[in-house]
């Protein structure tokens, strides 16, 4: 471990738990972290030989900070296996941040339940299942700091993602009352709620509102997706991940049970 009087930024060579960090926002995340001089650990879905050579990559990138767990989960309770596979493997879980989010993109007339059950599962119950696991361990060490991705808060939906904007507000609930819990055990507990980012998923999103509305791809992102993002321009994962780096700074430590909008402007209408 590197010497906790380092800068604020460096985070004294912490230990990051990522899930859901196969490209995209928790990939970039990784990335940042393992830049700013601390030890990740990342778990995530994708095909197998897909996450077996981005891992590599990384693994040879950051020289031995950064690790993949290659833990099959099939149900949400596993995840509580992933954090103690990570506090075994660097003996510490000090930052908690949940990535992992999985859509539908359809009608709710045309989603079937068990599709919405799935979402629920992905983004909900398995958020609980590290939350629930990695407390315990932040208090024996008197500090830690949990991070969510979430959607930008306020009483707003999105067509087409039912199953999605439920997980993720549901999130908030959970947000807030953790940070509640461990407010004196030098633990923070917050939502980061980013505006549309051009992910897999945002795309996926695109064609299906262009088909909807037969319409051009170009055109659905101007007159749909970014319609009421202010900033007319998506969120990028570059600035998600500065926002994460600083509320687990010390800086940061009184910022807790918030969930803090990066969204060109969404929230302020």
């Amino acid at each position: 471990m590197t010497n906790q009087n380092q800068s604020a930024i460096s985070l004294g060579g912490r230990v990051v738990l990522i899930t859901g960090s196969v490209g995209g926002i928790g990939w970039r995340l990784a990335e940042t972290f393992a830049d700013a001089g601390n030890l990740v650990m990342l778990h995530g879905w994708g095909d197998p030989a897909e996450i077996e050579e981005a891992s590599t990559l990384m693994r040879r990138a950051y020289e031995g900070r950064v690790e993949f767990i290659k833990a099959s989960v099939s149900t949400s309770e596993e995840m509580a296996d992933v954090v103690r596979m990570a506090q075994t493997k660097w003996g510490a879980i000090d930052i908690l941040i949940n990535d992992a989010g999985v859509t539908d993109a359809l009608p709710i007339t045309e989603s079937p339940f068990d599709r919405w059950r799935t979402i629920q599962e992905t983004i909900l119950n398995r958020s609980y299942h590290t939350i629930r696991t990695a407390v315990p361990l932040m208090k024996k060490r008197g500090w830690g700091r949990i991070l969510q991705l979430a959607p930008s808060p306020g009483p707003v939906g999105s067509p087409l993602e039912t199953a999605y904007f439920s997980a993720k507000y549901a999130l908030m609930g959970l947000i807030k009352s953790v940070a509640l819990e461990t407010a004196e055990c030098g633990i923070t507990c917050n939502a980061i709620c980013p505006g549309n980012v051009r992910t897999p998923s945002i795309d996926s999103k695109v064609r299906e509102q262009a088909r909807i509305q037969a319409t051009s791809k170009d055109q659905c992102i101007g007159d749909v997706i970014l319609a009421n993002q202010p900033a007319k321009r998506f969120v990028t994962v570059e600035e998600i991940a500065a926002l994460a780096v600083y509320l687990c700074t010390e800086s940061a430590r009184s910022i807790t049970g918030t969930c803090i909008p990066i969204d060109g402007g969404s929230s302020a209408g």
